[in-house]
């Protein structure tokens, strides 16, 4: 099986951040993990995990760590052994996907389509917006960073968001940025 999932990043607007994406049914959450992570550009340094109550299912699906648990999240599934088959089967269409407890990064998925074809490796279809730097605050953190770079671009604290995003002096912020090579470039990845 394969599957077309519409991820979304919550709470962005002006542009959206999103990425629409090809996932292998075999696939454990773990990897389906890994593959937001490449196709955000995220750096996968904080804890995930994916959410539902959709069809009366509680789905909660993450990494164990003794030090992160907290009491409500004992009732876990292990994102290692738990396959996007199994899930989708219960008749899930709609998950969350949380990453950075600090930041706290929430991602709409919204399951597009299904086939009984077989592949071997996820892919990266297409996807728009430019996703925040890790660490920046969440959303409002993101916000203001755009909000500085279009409204006072010659400010220090512009200089200090340019040097934070690893941009060149004379280099224009685009938050709309998401390039066809980029999609090339995750795919390739993604293929290995």
């Amino acid at each position: 099986m394969k599957y077309v999932f519409k991820i979304k990043l919550s709470g962005l607007s002006n542009p959206e951040v999103w990425r629409t994406v090809i996932v292998p049914g075999n696939y454990t959450f773990f990897k389906f993990h890994k593959v937001i992570q490449l196709a955000f550009g995220w750096e996968n340094l904080h804890f995930f995990k994916f959410l539902s109550t959709e069809n009366g299912n509680c789905i909660n699906i993450y990494m164990p760590h003794e030090d992160d648990l907290d009491d409500e999240e004992l009732n876990f599934v292990d994102a290692t052994l738990e396959t996007v088959d199994n899930i989708i089967s219960k008749g899930i269409t709609h998950l969350t996907y949380h990453y950075d407890r600090n930041d706290n990064w929430i991602h709409d998925i919204v399951l597009l389509s299904s086939s009984e074809e077989d592949i071997q490796h996820p892919k990266c279809i297409e996807g728009g917006g430019m996703c925040p730097p890790e660490g920046c605050n969440g959303v409002h953190g993101y916000e203001h960073i755009k909000y500085i770079l279009r409204e006072h671009p010659d400010s220090h604290e512009a200089r200090r968001c340019r040097e934070w995003l690893f941009m060149e002096d004379d280099e224009e912020f685009n938050p709309n940025y998401f390039p066809e090579s980029e999609i090339e470039e995750i795919n390739d990845i993604l293929s290995r």
